[in-house]
């Protein structure tokens, strides 16, 4: 028979374990390609497409490649539009194509950590460049959003845990994006009943 000991150890084991054995508060670590499958459900939902304009006159970003360096999340995909002014029913304009990188620095906000301070980084065909700007900059911090308090709580609810638990405090402390992860350190205080 097990003991209230034992049954505490066991229910806290995986808490513990996703707390980390450092003192300095919990990490959570994710590869470049956590962060891929993050922008791709955020973002390109239709058909593996983003778009940022629908219509006879119409742009879509498609085949994204995420990398994490330098602090900041990078974002490469094919721009391709056709853009001009509408008459009647169709598009009287321009196709152009153009390789785009974007990107935005990973930064705590309250609980959850959003992307700011963005910027387009490249872009093959200047004329597309306001565009982009007023479309993909406003759309971009989307893109990956981590609320961890709610990520915690949703870990804490699993059902093999005998106790009820509430996250009464989380500090977000640093964030990082470096060597293709993006990093999320923090502290937190549960109370287990």
């Amino acid at each position: 028979m097990k003991t209230i000991r034992d049954r505490l150890c066991a229910g806290l084991a995986p808490l513990l374990l996703a707390w980390g054995a450092t003192a300095h508060g919990a990490e959570i670590i994710l590869e470049r390609t956590a962060v891929d499958r993050l922008v791709q459900q955020a973002l390109f939902t239709d058909k593996g497409r983003y778009f940022l304009q629908r219509g006879a006159c119409y742009a879509y970003l498609e085949d994204p490649v995420v990398s994490l360096a330098g602090g900041r999340l990078v974002l490469n995909a094919n721009l391709t539009s056709f853009l001009g002014v509408i008459v009647g029913t169709q598009c009287v304009g321009v196709p152009l194509k153009s390789r785009v990188t974007v990107s935005g620095r990973p930064a705590q906000q309250g609980g959850v950590v959003r992307l700011v301070d963005l910027s387009i980084d490249n872009i093959t065909d200047p004329s597309t460049r306001a565009f982009v700007q007023s479309v993909v900059l406003q759309r971009f911090p989307q893109a990956v959003e981590i609320d961890v308090a709610t990520a915690l709580r949703s870990m804490l609810k699993q059902p093999n845990i005998p106790y009820t638990s509430d996250l009464e405090r989380l500090d977000i402390t640093a964030v990082s994006a470096e060597s293709d992860r993006l990093g999320v350190t923090f502290d937190f205080k549960l109370v287990a009943k």
